[in-house]
């Protein structure tokens, strides 16, 4: 086994660069220098961290709203901005901390899709190039973070004031405010691909299936089909703690980008002067903006994908019947969903007062099969 096909060294890095504070423990894997169990789990310990987070971001609150009313117009603009902010990455960490569970539940599931991949019917879910990327990634939005955290740190250092400790906690709070919609877009993002990358080895299968003309057709498409129905419901689970997330950030990243433009128009038009710790609080409010619309076309492409492939395994059988077959077929689907049928003991089909035409068993055991799936993976 090499590291790619090992799940936990393919995800390390969403897993590591997100465990604020869960705890992803080891798994057993011959990379890992440590014992370890085979699920993730809550540690409450580390539940300290985000409370601490919290408390710091409400100090810094309430200090802002505390010397709104001493700055002049441009520092209001600014302090005004910089609270919004605060105020988002409160509720993110609130958001993220109640819904840890549904966090762990969602990584046990991916971690059982990427091991499961065999069983499910094809072998290839994260590539080398593809691993290459994540880590790329994750090493991009590392060192993204840890310059902003020394540039911010330098420029609060050279206006430290008579109050030290008041400073200090400043400083932490916009440090953390810095750091944490980095670590969710990164995450979103991560995610987002990772799906992707899961439908497309999904649809890749389906397709060597119809070209290769493998054996056991049928048994495949069901193996698939189970893929297909696993990686939607893991998906689901992942909307339940991040869906709400994700609106919260979509919606302060407009009021960032809009009062960042304003903020701009109101200090060149009345000639004030703009200094470094404004200046990149404008530049990374228009960052996270791009990130998030880069996250909403994300979600946008993995929905295509999944529609696709979805019409794909509900309409396929579809080919295994005759012309006349496939035609008794669309006109059944179109009358049903019009007038609901009733199907009597003599086993002739009405609809209302009207008899159908005369229908093969093959079309209506492929019209009852069909709506059953579609039905079982509606729920």
């Amino acid at each position: 086994m090499s590291p790619n096909d090992c799940a936990v060294c393919a995800l390390s890095p969403i897993l590591f660069f997100t465990c604020n504070f869960i705890n992803f423990s080891q798994f057993s894997c011959p990379h890992s220098k440590y014992p370890s169990t085979e699920h993730l789990r809550i540690n409450k310990n580390k539940l300290v961290v985000p409370l601490t987070e919290c408390l710091l971001l409400v100090f810094a609150i309430y200090n802002n709203l505390q010397h709104f009313s001493s700055y002049q117009h441009k520092e209001r603009l600014i302090t005004l901005n910089e609270t919004v902010m605060l105020v988002f990455v409160l509720f993110l960490l609130l958001f993220l901390t109640t819904s840890s569970r549904e966090s762990v539940l969602h990584f046990n599931g991916l971690i059982s899709i990427k091991n499961n991949r065999y069983y499910y019917g094809t072998a290839a879910i994260l590539g080398t190039k593809t691993v290459k990327k994540y880590f790329k990634t994750y090493l991009l939005c590392a060192f993204y973070n840890a310059g902003l955290q020394v540039i911010f740190f330098l420029v609060s250092f050279a206006s430290l004031g008579t109050n030290t400790i008041e400073w200090i906690l400043k400083v932490l709070s916009c440090e953390i405010c810095i750091s944490i919609p980095i670590i969710v877009v990164f995450k979103f993002i991560a995610l987002l691909k990772l799906y992707k990358n899961f439908l497309r080895a999904n649809n890749d299968s389906l397709i060597k299936l119809l070209t290769k003309k493998e054996k056991c057709f049928s048994y495949r498409i069901k193996l698939l089909r189970r893929m297909y129905h696993c990686v939607m419901v893991n998906f689901n689970v992942m909307g339940l703690y991040l869906n709400l997330t994700l609106l919260v950030l979509g919606l302060t990243l407009v009021v960032l980008l809009v009062s960042c433009f304003y903020i701009l128009i109101v200090i060149y038009g009345r000639d004030y002067g703009l200094d470094f710790y404004e200046g990149a609080f404008v530049v990374i409010s228009v960052l996270q903006f791009i990130g998030g619309l880069f996250v909403c076309v994300t979600v946008a492409e993995l929905e295509k994908m999944s529609e696709d492939i979805l019409s794909f395994l509900f309409k396929y059988p579809i080919s295994k019947l005759t012309a006349a077959e496939a035609a008794q077929v669309e006109v059944l689907i179109t009358t049903l969903t019009i007038q609901k049928p009733v199907l009597r003991a003599s086993d002739i089909f009405t609809v209302g007062t009207r008899l159908l035409a005369s229908i093969s068993g093959t079309v209506v055991t492929y019209v009852l099969v069909a709506l059953q799936f579609h039905a079982s993976w509606a729920n």
